[in-house]
């Protein structure tokens, strides 16, 4: 039933979808009919009533999206809404210069999408992305394709946990089953990634033993064994210097 029109839909379309935790039926309390009569899209405050009404953040770029198209426009918005935004109510909303009034929850930073992390993010967690895929960079010498698209989920999955255990400080409900959940993920991506402290500073894929032994030798990580044989030509020396570099790998 609408709380507006207080009539008996007889199909759960006629109801937009809703991630709100108010809404038991993950549908809108109100009808698509009462909610577009309501509707004026081109006046803002218009739009954050009816945004109001069904707990759904205002975000006056990502509503410029959803207006240029050609189809129902408070569908694709709230549709664009569960996709990136999926957890945001109305008191997460960004609101228009016009009114000279900024969310304070969002006074210092907006989302933006990131092409080489396929996601919205505030600037301050792209920064973090960005450090901590540098260092796993710096610590496990990251080479093959295969391995940099680990390295990036693995960077995405650290930000999750950090998230999560922000959360369960602060107390909020189920906080710590999601960090343990994040946690696991982020352990099972590590560990396929062969990502540990014990592999530190060793590169463990896409290289062969060759490449390996050619990598210490330039960086001068194993010790060299000199042995002053007289008797040996030149071959018989190179061989036995290559069996002491392997048995340093």
């Amino acid at each position: 039933m609408c709380l507006k029109c207080l009539d008996n839909k007889r199909k759960i379309e006629d109801f937009y979808l809703s991630y709100s935790e108010w809404h038991g039926d993950a549908r809108t309390p109100i009808c698509k009919k009462c909610l577009k009569e309501k509707l004026n899209e081109n006046d803002p405050s218009s739009v954050r009533n009816v945004l109001r009404a069904i707990d759904k953040p205002y975000r006056p770029l990502e509503w410029e999206k959803a207006c240029k198209g050609k189809t129902d426009t408070l569908g694709t918005y709230l549709k664009n809404l569960g996709l990136n935004y999926k957890e945001e109510t109305y008191d997460d909303s960004i609101f228009d210069n016009e009114n000279n009034y900024e969310s304070e929850n969002r006074l210092e930073e907006r989302k933006i999408y990131s092409k080489k992390w396929l996601g919205y993010y505030y600037p301050s967690e792209i920064e973090y992305l960005e450090e901590y895929l540098n260092g796993l960079d710096r610590d496990f010498k990251v080479v093959t394709l295969s391995h940099k698209d680990y390295a990036k989920k693995i960077a995405k999955a650290s930000l999750h946990m950090d998230k999560c255990f922000q959360e369960m400080q602060e107390g909020v409900t189920n906080a710590d089953k999601k960090y343990k959940e994040a946690k696991d993920i982020f352990d099972t991506l590590s560990k396929s990634a062969k990502f540990s402290e014990s592999q530190r500073g060793i590169n463990e894929v896409g290289l062969g033993s060759f490449s390996q032994i050619v990598d210490m030798v330039e960086s001068n990580t194993y010790v060299y064994e000199h042995k002053n044989d007289l008797d040996k030509d030149s071959y018989d020396k190179l061989i036995d210097d290559f069996k002491h570099i392997y048995k340093s790998l």
